[in-house]
């Protein structure tokens, strides 16, 4: 059942008056909830059980009535604002009917409910010889009974452009809108009819310069003279006028009206909330609608001399379609641009519907028109503080190290992009896909997806490599753009694919890594990874001891401490906190910190040898097969990443971690000879085994 609610037209930012108001509910925590809501605000608040309430009501201004059975209310007494479901609105609509209630809420916040109540004080007529009352901006008049203005206050010139002293002899009616003068003549003269009685009215009053603006005003006549009290509402009434608006294009947009017809009654909006000379839709073929004066501006031109043009870009899906454009509106203001933006937004939606909702992303082949793009996304992603990520994608040759043209990969990669994103091909022939409304881990795994669904077209082909850069650590466009590069470099290293997210340790080591310093390489590592130096040093012990046990020479024994050093390195490449986050990770990001043990292989490819860097991209393989990244099964995996793996767990049993304590060094042994065979190689856990025998193994490791 629909109810009339003439409150909903209101702003909810009324000061409160000093009505006396009674709180009626069955519930006495329910009432004293509602009254001291209301005590705080400065309103005089009595409370009762409803069938009492009636006794209260010739000393109130307002009833806020909980809805219940056994309550009297009869015509003539003060507003009632009855607080029910709006399910159960049948049960109060023949006081409605009778005139007995005057407003019907469902649940309201305290905001909402200090204003309906100020509303509803404003409003009612049974004020008997309370003063007017009013702010001290407010303009008060005196008036005779033909109209005649008497007297007016100091806040004459903020109302009407004019002095108190050029209002005088003035009929107050003159001073409305001409299509609303009559209407004041008729209020002014209800007034005079009934002394004493407050009279409330709303309408427009002319200025000055000709310009109107919107004003409540409550008159009562005492002693054959009204006076009137006027409040300047025009910038409340503008924002509710808006809000309507909003809400007028969102109804059409719902019930997919033609995109003519909510065009043309989102430019007449905008010429009449934004007192502007013009306004036009302009789609990719040109004007889809216009209301008022619509000049060459329309057409693209960047400035006009008659007056100011404001534009709001409507985008579907992330995909330029056309503009809003208004001209020389008198109203533009902050709020007038923001709002004309939120029409462009849903005039965009309805687009994106009508494309069936899978609309495309974008795909622009100008790198300089991407540069724009991302600029734009990275300015908004910042003023509302949403996450952006960029990911640069190259199609690489392994053999030939050579980035192939990826003009044909980037509309196969445009399919699985979702709608929003931007997909460009730019300098150095490389791909870059802007993701609003992603973070660095949710992009890593698009990124990872297409890397996969390439993968699979390709064949023994070209490999998709992918470096991911996240706004929030780059800062501004050209860094995110930079930074997502040098993520890519890395990437790019050993002409395998993968994808890889930029990270201020990631940068820290394309520094270093320049050099093939293994020691500078090691020593970045133990200021960015949670284990710190300890971990990496332990795991080098133990690996060169297991493998001196199994014959290895001196050189290659060596060689793997090198590697044992930067077994973690390619954690540095992983988001801040991700490593140690506390609790489950969720199943994105538990596959990015599995592709560090792959990432890790190609940062030390500068300062190791081939071999030595399949040892740090294996440490995390299985006996069985079920490791990563590559799930290597036995002899597959190189003989240094098994006992890697194994030197890295027992270090990971014995030390003290957040989440639990150290193992002893009877517990971790019994530990690796139950995962014999399924984690580890059998060998090695033997040698481990005869160096704990014999002692070999030093207090830190053991």
């Amino acid at each position: 059942m629909s109810v009339p609610n003439p409150v909903n037209a209101v702003p909810a930012t009324l000061a409160p008056s000093n009505a006396r108001v009674v709180v009626a509910s069955r519930r006495r925590a329910r009432r004293e909830q509602l009254a001291a809501a209301l005590r705080r605000v400065g309103y005089r608040v009595r409370t009762s059980a409803p069938p009492a309430v009636a006794a209260l009501t010739n000393r109130s201004d307002v009833v806020v009535l909980e809805w219940g059975e056994g309550v009297a209310l009869t015509r003539g007494g003060p507003p009632v604002i009855a607080l029910l479901p709006r399910e159960r609105a049948d049960q109060i609509m023949p006081a409605i009917e009778a005139g007995v209630a005057d407003y019907v809420l469902g649940p309201v916040t305290t905001e909402e409910l200090t204003a309906r109540v100020e509303l509803a004080a404003r409003r009612q007529t049974r004020t008997g010889a309370r003063p007017l009352g009013g702010r001290a901006t407010d303009l008060t008049l005196r008036c005779a009974a033909d109209g005649t203005i008497i007297s007016a206050n100091g806040s004459a010139r903020a109302i009407t452009g004019l002095r108190p002293d050029d209002l005088i002899s003035l009929p107050w009616p003159g001073l409305a809108h001409a299509d609303e003068a009559e209407q004041v003549a008729r209020r002014l003269a209800e007034a005079f009819a009934n002394p004493d009685e407050v009279v409330g009215d709303s309408h427009r009053v002319r200025r000055g310069d000709d310009r109107h603006i919107w004003v409540e005003t409550r008159c009562r006549v005492v002693n054959g003279v009204a006076e009137i009290v006027v409040r300047d509402v025009s910038n409340a009434k503008r924002d509710r006028d808006r809000e309507i608006g909003l809400r007028r294009v969102a109804t059409m947009v719902a019930r997919r009206d033609s995109i003519a017809d909510i065009g043309s009654v989102a430019t007449g909006l905008a010429c009449r909330l934004l007192d502007a000379h013009g306004a036009a839709l302009v789609g990719p073929h040109g004007i889809v609608a216009a209301t008022g004066d619509v000049g060459v501006a329309f057409l693209g031109a960047d400035g006009d001399p008659d007056g100011g043009i404001e534009r709001a870009g409507v985008a579907p899906a992330g995909a330029h379609w056309g503009q809003l454009v208004v001209r020389g509106a008198s109203a533009s203001s902050a709020e007038g641009t923001a709002w004309l933006s939120s029409v462009a937004e849903l005039i965009a939606l309805y687009l994106a519907w009508e494309d069936g909702g899978h609309a495309a992303a974008a795909l622009t082949l100008d790198h300089s028109a991407f540069v724009d793009r991302l600029a734009r996304e990275s300015a908004r992603a910042a003023r509302y503080g949403r996450p952006l990520a960029l990911s640069i994608l190259g199609l690489v040759d392994g053999p030939a190290r050579r980035v192939l043209d990826v003009a044909a990969a980037a509309e196969k990669l445009r399919a699985t992009a979702r709608a929003g994103e931007t997909i460009a091909v730019i300098d150095g022939g490389r791909l870059a896909w802007l993701l609003p409304e992603s973070d660095s881990v949710a992009a890593w795994q698009a990124a990872e997806r297409v890397r996969c669904a390439m993968a699979q077209t390709l064949g023994d082909g070209p490999h998709l490599t992918a470096g991911v850069a996240e706004l929030t650590a780059a800062g501004e466009s050209a860094d995110l753009l930079a930074r997502a590069g040098r993520a890519l470099e890395i990437a790019l290293v050993g002409c395998a694919d993968a994808a890889v997210v930029h990270t201020s340790g990631l940068e820290a080591l394309l520094v270093s890594g320049r050099h093939h310093d293994i020691e500078s390489l090691a020593a970045i590592a133990d200021r960015l990874l949670p284990d710190g130096e300890d971990h990496a040093r332990r795991v080098a012990q133990l690996a060169t001891s297991i493998a001196a046990e199994l014959g290895w020479s001196s050189g290659d024994v060596q060689r793997l401490r090198d590697a044992a050093l930067l077994h973690d390195i390619g954690k540095a490449a992983l988001p801040t906190g991700l490593v140690d986050k506390p609790g489950i990770l969720d199943t994105a990001e538990l596959c990015l910190v599995h592709s560090h043990a792959a990432i890790g292989g190609r940062i030390s490819a500068r300062s190791l040898d081939a071999e030595q860097c399949s040892w740090v991209r294996g440490h995390h393989e299985r006996w069985d097969g079920e490791g990563y990244p590559d799930a290597l099964l036995n002899t597959d995996i190189p003989e240094g990443a098994r006992i890697l793996a194994l030197a890295d767990s027992w270090d990971a049993m014995t030390s003290d971690r957040p989440y639990r304590g150290p193992r002893d060094a009877a517990s971790a042994r019994q530990e690796c000879a139950r995962c014999s065979g399924a984690q580890f190689w059998p060998q090695a856990v033997e040698a481990l085994a005869a160096l704990l025998d014999r002692g070999r193994l030093s207090g830190s490791v053991a």
